[in-house]
C-alpha cells in the first residue's frame, strides 16, 4: 500500500504533462487564438472576389468579421496568417451568400486575433533595435533595395550588392518612432555580416524577413536605409 502512495504523485505529473503536451500540440500553430487562418477578399461579388476583407481559415471555411471586439483586425492586410476566435453571429445580411458559387460565409464576432508563426520557411526573423542604437549600426557594404513588398507576415525584397560571390546572410535591423508619435513608421537597415569584399562583379538576391508583431502597429511606411539614400514601402 505504501508503494502506491509513492507511486501516486508521479502519476499525477506523468498525467498533467501529458495533458499540456496535448494542449500545446492543440494550439502549436497560434499565439495565444486557437484556429489558424489568412485574411483574404470574400468572394461574395458576381464576378470574381470583393473589396471586403474577410478570413479564410485551413479547412476553406470563409468568415466575414460583422463585429471586431478586438478593435484589431483593421491592422490586417490580405494575405496575413493570423489566429483568431469567434462567437457565431445572428441575423446575418443574406447577401453574403448571393456570389455565383453559392460559398457559405459565416458571420462573427471576432473575440480574438493574433499572429500566426510565418508559413514562409525561408524567411528570416527581423530584429528590434532601439533608435539610439540603431543609428550605431555600422554602413557594412552598398546595396540597393527593390520591389518591396509584405507577403503575410512578412517583408520580401531584392537586394542588388557587389563582391566575389552572392554567399550573404544579411541580419534587417528595425526600428520604430516611440509611442505617442503620430503614426508609425518602420526604418530597417542592412548589416550583411561579412568582410566587405574587394571583387565588383554584380549580384541580385531575393530576401524575406518575418516581422513579427510589428505589422500590428499598423505602420503607415517601411523604410530600408542604404548608403544611397532610403527606399520607401507606403503601406497607407
Amino acid at each position: 500500500m505504501k508503494s502506491l502512495f509513492k507511486l501516486l504523485p508521479i502519476v499525477l505529473i506523468l498525467g498533467l504533462g501529458l495533458n499540456s503536451c496535448k494542449k500545446e500540440k492543440d494550439t502549436k500553430k497560434c499565439d495565444s487564438c486557437s484556429i489558424s487562418g489568412t485574411v483574404v477578399y470574400l468572394p461574395i461579388g458576381c464576378v470574381g472576389n470583393s473589396t471586403t476583407l474577410g478570413i479564410l481559415d485551413e479547412d476553406g471555411n470563409y468568415y466575414f468579421v460583422k463585429k471586431d471586439l478586438t478593435s484589431k483586425f483593421g491592422n490586417y492586410m490580405e494575405g496575413a496568417n493570423i489566429c483568431f476566435d469567434f462567437n457565431v453571429q445572428e441575423n446575418c445580411n443574406i447577401i453574403l451568400h448571393a456570389g455565383i458559387m453559392a460559398i457559405p460565409i459565416k458571420c462573427i464576432s471576432l473575440t480574438c486575433i493574433g499572429n500566426c508563426k510565418p508559413s514562409y520557411k525561408d524567411c528570416e526573423k527581423s530584429k528590434y533595435i532601439e533608435s539610439q542604437d540603431f543609428y550605431k549600426l555600422p554602413e557594412t557594404e552598398f546595396y540597393s533595395a527593390q520591389n518591396m513588398k509584405i507577403v503575410g507576415n512578412n517583408l520580401k525584397f531584392t537586394v542588388g550588392f557587389s563582391g566575389c560571390d552572392d554567399q550573404v546572410e544579411p541580419t534587417l535591423y528595425i526600428n520604430s518612432p516611440p509611442l505617442g508619435a503620430p503614426f508609425t513608421i518602420l526604418n530597417c537597415k542592412l548589416i550583411f555580416n561579412r568582410i566587405p569584399q574587394a571583387c565588383e562583379a554584380a549580384f541580385r538576391k531575393e530576401l524575406c524577413y518575418d516581422l513579427g508583431d510589428l505589422l500590428e502597429q499598423n505602420p503607415k511606411d517601411i523604410n530600408i536605409i542604404t548608403a544611397n539614400g532610403q527606399v520607401t514601402l507606403n503601406l497607407w
